[in-house]
């Protein structure tokens, strides 16, 4: 191991032992609590993997992000070799509590012991989280196989009202979600971000993200698949039926030989 990389592991030790010490991961990380955090929530991917039209459905793997401002977290990169990044274990920090409100089932790709969180020098908090979701999805398929479906993808704080947590949208660098990937059977058409706040019972105010997840059935797939195989299977069910019995005798048709036979044993 070279010395320079020594320094560095050595420097993320100290940095680590710093900024942890005394740290309390179970309470919202500011030191005035007028202090709203601001939550930051991101896409990088969305891959359908298939669309359930009878338990209205839509599967999809993503990878989501999240970044906040940690105020305990923080530190001068000149006093340890100009470390500017650590990463540590993401159970180690404090966790907004922002879910998908409206999925029926999430499975995260990697298991929580080997999930990362990203800590920058100045207290900014990176998350990132692979995942298998299944969602609500309300569909209309009147138009089939030429109709077009959109999702719904709710985030929002279970917990935190506004005036302590408040979720917004993160834009990729270009402005738009450029990595949606469908699949053989649905295209994506777009992915469009909005906020909505909405007030409980409790007399707060709550934030709540959605994504709208536009989808459109490819009806080529259909014609591929469905439309011209039932076609062929059709015209050779009818040709066998109008076809010759043998190769010697007579052009007969067969439904007519049959019926012959069958009033034949009937006696008539």
């Amino acid at each position: 191991m070279s010395i320079s990389v020594q320094r560095a592991a050595a420097s993320e030790l100290a940095i680590h032992d710093k900024i942890f010490k005394d740290y309390q991961k179970n309470v919202r990380p500011v030191k005035d609590p007028n202090t709203i955090t601001t939550v930051k929530v991101g896409f990088y991917y969305i891959l359908i993997l298939g669309v359930n039209a009878a338990q209205e459905s839509v599967q999809f793997s993503m990878d989501f992000s999240q970044s906040w401002t940690d105020e305990y977290l923080k530190w001068d990169p000149a006093e340890f070799n100009g470390t500017q990044t650590i990463r540590v274990p993401e159970l180690l920090v404090w966790m907004p509590d922002i879910v998908m409100t409206e999925s029926l089932s999430m499975s995260l790709l990697l298991p929580e012991e080997k999930r990362k969180a990203k800590i920058d020098y100045d207290g900014t908090v990176s998350l990132w989280s692979p995942a298998v979701v299944s969602h609500n999805c309300d569909m209309e398929i009147d138009n089939f196989p030429y109709d077009i479906q959109t999702c719904i993808i709710w985030f929002a704080p279970w917990a935190y009202p506004t005036t302590q947590v408040l979720p917004v949208i993160e834009l990729p660098p270009s402005g738009e979600y450029d990595d949606l990937q469908g699949n053989s059977e649905w295209e994506i058409i777009s992915f469009l971000p909005h906020e909505r706040y909405s007030n409980s019972s409790d007399g707060n105010t709550y934030k709540e993200l959605n994504f709208a997840l536009t989808i459109k059935r490819n009806y080529v797939y259909y014609i591929a698949v469905l439309v011209i195989p039932t076609f062929v299977i059709t015209t050779l069910c009818l040709l066998g039926i109008f076809s010759p019995f043998n190769n010697k005798a007579d052009r007969e048709e067969k439904v007519i030989k049959e019926y012959c036979e069958g009033g034949r044993i009937q006696g008539l």
